[in-house]
């Protein structure tokens, strides 16, 4: 379930990153719903989740977010 969720999570990053359009970003999320899968998290992710995450270096966290259904890219956020 936890994968649903961080590619809900990429998908918020990959938009506001510029990477993804928004309307792509709302028909992934619509397609794990209708799956079943969690798009939700209890608690909102805090730069403290991001900078202990294993992908981690350095001051940045490498990331796989969508740039299209069907399409990725790598991107690096800082954790500060």
């Amino acid at each position: 379930f936890a994968i649903s969720i961080g590619m809900v999570l990429a998908n918020k990053i990959a938009v506001k990153e510029g990477i993804l359009k928004e309307t792509d970003a709302k028909k992934i999320k619509e397609l794990l719903k209708n799956a079943g899968l969690p798009i939700v998290t209890m608690r909102r992710p805090t730069k403290k989740d991001i900078s202990t995450d294993k992908k981690r270096e350095g001051d940045y966290v490498k990331l796989i977010v969508p740039k299209r259904i069907g399409e990725v890219t790598i991107t690096k956020i800082p954790c500060t």
